[in-house]
């Protein structure tokens, strides 16, 4: 049968995309929108924060051409999911613990961290074996997924401005990770939609 919308949304698979690319959504929103105010709170000044910015999206162009093209040849990414979560954790906890030891470093993990883009843009065409499965599979992901990206710099702002610090929209971005660990890894899974 043709695979639709409503079919994607009745598979664990189309959830486990949805909820995977949701949450790296809004982390990656939160960190291009928050990084260079939560330096500057650190203490660095404009043209430092801004610089952390830029290599925090920039660091990670390169990985963007690699990831896809080793995720169309392996069987099952998910170790590769898991270092690039390592990093995006190690950012976090760096940022939160010592912001402005070795600032520079932090930013490049983070960057690596969001090099889960590329990945799961990768696994929409290797989770489907007909265009259209995947059409079906990437459009029901993306919906739900943006959808769920918008709550991240949104709740990242709220949160810094009840507490009037960083800890807790950080510390919500570290628990984030872990429902899309889960997600991702059941994503990365060899299976298809059409299963």
């Amino acid at each position: 049968r043709p695979v639709s919308l409503a079919r994607v949304a009745r598979t664990p698979l189309g959830w486990a995309m949805a909820v995977f690319f949701g949450i790296q959504s809004a982390q990656a929103y939160s960190i291009f929108g928050w990084l260079p105010s939560v330096y500057r709170g650190a203490g660095l000044s404009e043209v430092e924060a801004g610089l952390m910015l830029g290599i925090a999206t920039g660091v990670g162009v390169i990985p963007a051409f690699l990831i896809p093209a080793y995720v169309a040849r392996a069987r099952d990414p998910g170790r590769l999911f898991l270092v690039i979560m390592c990093f995006l954790v190690v950012g976090y906890v760096g940022l939160l613990s010592a912001p402005t030891t070795v600032p520079w470093l932090w930013a490049v993990f983070l960057a690596l961290g969001t090099t889960s883009f590329p990945l799961i843009l990768a696994l929409f065409g290797t989770r489907a074996t007909t265009p259209a499965a995947t059409a079906a599979l990437s459009g029901f992901a993306q919906a739900v997924g943006y959808a769920i990206a918008t709550v991240g710099p949104l709740s990242f702002g709220i949160l810094h401005q009840v507490t009037g610090g960083w800890v807790a929209p950080i510390g919500l971005q570290l628990a984030l990770c872990i429902p899309m660990v889960i997600a991702g890894l059941y994503a990365c899974r060899p299976i298809v939609i059409e299963d």
